[in-house]
């Protein structure tokens, strides 16, 4: 008997319900087989990627292949997430994007710094998206096209 990998998830970390829309079709019209999970400010991240409160169960919350982080939020913004992430041993090869429509050159220099791998403008198109993902070795064997049943 065959035992089922479990889909790997990608961490969206954005405010905006328009914005997590178009990360959600992009993956949707790429058919990625990736689920997408979503915090709405940087705490929750933190707990996400933590294991804290109701994202203690890693069944239903797993770590995700990589991260995507919006770095303009109200309460608990990107860039204390990545300073965060960054001093995180267990998080040291988790890839962490930004995504921005307009951000300040300083303020990618030093994303970039806290080890954040790439800036991307939002939102992202389904051949953007799956070219990003190809180069995460965890993303890559649910790159394939979705089954059609």
């Amino acid at each position: 008997m065959a035992v089922k990998t479990p889909i790997p998830s990608i961490l969206l970390v954005e405010d905006d319900p328009n914005d997590i829309f178009f990360m959600q079709r992009a993956i949707n019209k790429a058919k990625l087989q990736l689920s997408v999970q979503v915090a709405v400010n940087g705490e929750e991240a933190m707990n996400y990627l933590a294991g804290k409160d109701r994202f203690v169960d890693r069944t239903a919350y797993p770590l995700p292949c990589c991260v995507f982080v919006d770095l303009k939020m109200p309460f608990l913004g990107g860039m204390p997430l990545l300073e965060w992430i960054s001093a995180q041993p267990f998080l040291s090869n988790l890839p962490v994007y930004i995504m921005t429509g307009l951000a300040a050159e300083e303020e990618v220099e030093k994303a970039r710094k806290l080890g954040v791998r790439d800036c991307v403008q939002k939102p992202l198109s389904p051949e953007a998206l799956t070219k990003l993902l190809s180069s995460i070795p965890e993303c890559i064997p649910h790159l394939q096209v979705g089954q059609r049943h």
